[in-house]
């Protein structure tokens, strides 16, 4: 008997079989089924799906075998392994590799043997499906066809399997990420540079950190007894109101306003601010989110500037009569704009006409890595230009300044993306103006570092999408998210599900445990919920004990009771919560979307309620009968 070697990628086989947990399991109808296929079709009284483990080749599923494992070293599949197509073996009896292997000799007499590689994903031989005879016989092109489908059959239930394992151990690793995330965040709004606010819509602060405070001099405690109108300076309140207008009708997604509030001592202070509104489950404004920043320094160096530019003027215009005065006092001013726009908070760069870099202050040279010396002289575009803006700048360089016409944008306030020395993006915030000088134009621009804005505002929007308690997409997410669901049931031609969820007798555990265990039962129901359905599909809580779930990729509509019943099997245990074993059930409803079907967002969503609320009231009279 000639035994099979061990093969290069054996490690690598027991290491996906381990992973897999599929050795030593209990059989399993979608193996089964294809066995029995393989038997009736190739007209076999024995047919099997063997796994080749360290030692042995055990059967996940067999026909006409009694026994679920046999020694490796007899095993005709250690052979079919070191292949990538079928192994035929026509009469054992006549092979010397097999003429005395106990299987040929003895029970089950093996005489015909043909089997096809079962692979991992990545290509790992881990078995076979294999066909058996006791006779001799032949094995026909078209036979070799029809077991090839069958193990392609069994490959793909292998390789769901494999995928989903991956997908389980990708999703732990987003749930740690999403509690990493949020306590940065938490973080981040205490100790943030730039003040950080929450406020209700009649203006009242509901929350502010320590920043925002030290702006406006008063303690966070103050703050929360008072509303924006009581610090705003009243010139600046109808700008500010109007805007906040247009956020509240959708006219706008934020709005950014460089504004004065009050500080407690009595005079203004400049800040900018940017405004968004957080939208509650049901989609209606539920407050305002303000990042605030103090733009007082630069506010002076800017009022610094313009006086000291009317004074060149002044002195440009008088210097007919006292030349050398006149000159002694524009140098004298030169340096003075020189020593405020070194010591400026932020970045500050003129350029010529041609996009030619004429000065370049300290900040710039912190902020984008090019020292004065070495920016002087440059083409704009060559510094702090990202790649794909710079064709627009070669255009036309003459009105260009920083990536935009300088005739839309001179003395307007602008976001912009630039690149570092180093070829880091960072997005700047950018006040633009056309300067006349000798004849010739020079764009002069301030440029803010607005990296750590733009960062907390992306991430306060990312929180008002999902649900406090218990971390699912809420009601605004489900609502974006379905359109784009019933867009790929249309491209894949597949079904999508829409599962209403609704917790029965949760009322009774709030008035009977309190509200701070049933806040604990909603969210051990949302985390067991997930733990039910496939990775892919999406999980949200829409209000109260009402949860959604889209079930995507169904070949065929009719999955209302089977699917339904494994659910309601996977909800109906008991949740254990401090030693209380509270028992929980959900009654469901179930809503179809087909491919190409005429309807809406809403009126899934309300068919899907429609038919939770019929299993309710059908579950309510059953009871009411049984009571009777």
């Amino acid at each position: 008997m000639l035994k099979a070697p061990k093969s290069l990628d054996e490690d690598a086989r027991l290491a996906v079989l381990k992973r897999l947990e599929i050795l030593d399991s209990e059989p399993e109808e979608v193996f089964d089924r294809i066995t029995r296929l393989a038997s009736r079709l190739l007209r076999t009284p024995i047919s099997a799906v063997s796994l080749i483990d360290e030692d042995r080749q055990w059967f996940k599923s067999m026909v006409g075998l009694p026994v679920r494992e046999t020694p490796r070293d007899w095993a005709f599949c250690a052979h079919v392994i070191h292949g990538t197509d079928a192994f035929v073996v026509h009469d054992a009896q006549a092979d010397a590799r097999f003429l005395d292997n106990p299987l040929v000799t003895g029970a089950p007499h093996v005489r015909f043997y043909a089997g096809v590689p079962l692979t991992s994903i990545e290509g790992v031989q881990l078995g076979s499906l294999c066909v058996i005879d006791t006779r001799p016989r032949a094995f026909s092109a078209e036979d070799r066809d029809t077991l090839r489908d069958l193990a392609a059959l069994v490959n793909r239930e292998l390789h769901l399997r494999e995928a989903m394992r991956d997908a389980h151990d990708t999703s732990r690793a987003a749930r740690a990420a999403l509690v990493h995330t949020r306590e940065r965040f938490r973080s981040v709004f205490e100790h943030a540079a730039v003040g950080m606010a929450l406020l209700g819509l009649d203006g009242r602060w509901l929350q502010v950190n320590e920043a925002l405070a030290d702006i406006v001099g008063y303690a966070p405690s103050e703050l929360l007894h008072l509303t924006f109108r009581d610090i705003t300076v009243q010139e600046d309140m109808e700008a500010h109101l109007s805007l906040a207008a247009e956020l509240l009708t959708g006219q706008r997604a934020a709005y950014t306003l460089e504004k004065r509030y009050r500080h407690a001592q009595g005079h203004a202070v400049w800040v900018n601010i940017r405004v968004s509104l957080a939208r509650d489950d049901a989609g209606h404004p539920s407050h305002f989110i303000a990042v605030v920043e103090n733009i007082q320094a630069r506010k002076e160096a800017e009022l610094a500037l313009h006086a000291l530019r009317l004074t060149l003027e002044d002195k440009v215009a008088e210097r007919t009569r006292a030349l050398q005065a006149s000159t002694a006092a524009l140098l004298a001013s030169e340096a003075q704009m020189r020593a405020v726009l070194e010591h400026a908070n932020d970045a500050y760069i003129a350029i010529d006409e041609r996009g030619i870099i004429c000065e370049w202050n300290q900040k710039a040279e912190q902020l984008f890595g090019w020292t004065r010396e070495e920016a002087l002289g440059l083409p704009i575009h060559h510094t702090i230009i990202p790649d794909e803006m710079r064709g627009a700048h070669q255009m036309s360089l003459s009105r260009t300044a920083l990536g935009v016409e300088g005739s839309g944008q001179v003395n307007r306030r602008v976001e912009l993306t630039a690149v570092t020395r180093e070829g880091r993006t960072l997005p700047v915030e950018v006040s633009l103006g056309a300067v006349p000088c000798e004849g010739r134009t020079l764009y002069c621009a301030f440029l803010h570092d607005i990296s750590e804005r733009v960062a907390l505002q992306r991430s306060l929007e990312e929180q008002a999408r999902r649900d406090p308690l218990t971390g699912l997409p809420n009601r605004r997410e489900l609502l974006t998210e379905m359109p784009k669901a019933m867009a790929r049931a249309d491209r894949s031609e597949q079904h999508m599900a829409v599962i209403f969820l609704d917790l029965d007798g949760f009322k009774q555990i709030n008035d009977t445990l309190g509200h701070e265990m049933g806040d604990r039962v909603l969210c051990a129901f949302a985390t067991r919920l997930q733990a039910s359905v496939r990775d892919t599909d999406m999980v949200a809580r829409l209000a109260g004990d009402e949860f959604i779930v889209l079930f995507e990729g169904l070949y065929t509509p009719m999955v209302d009771e089977e699917l339904i019943t494994l659910l309601d099997e996977r909800l109906s245990a008991p949740l254990e919560l401090d030693g209380h074993d509270i028992p929980v059930s959900a009654s469901i409803g179930m809503q179809i979307y087909s491919p190409g079907a005429e309807t809406t967002v809403e009126e899934l969503l309300d068919r899907a309620d429609q038919a939770m609320y019929e299993v309710k009231r059908t579950t309510r009279a059953a009871l009411s009968k049984l009571a009777a």
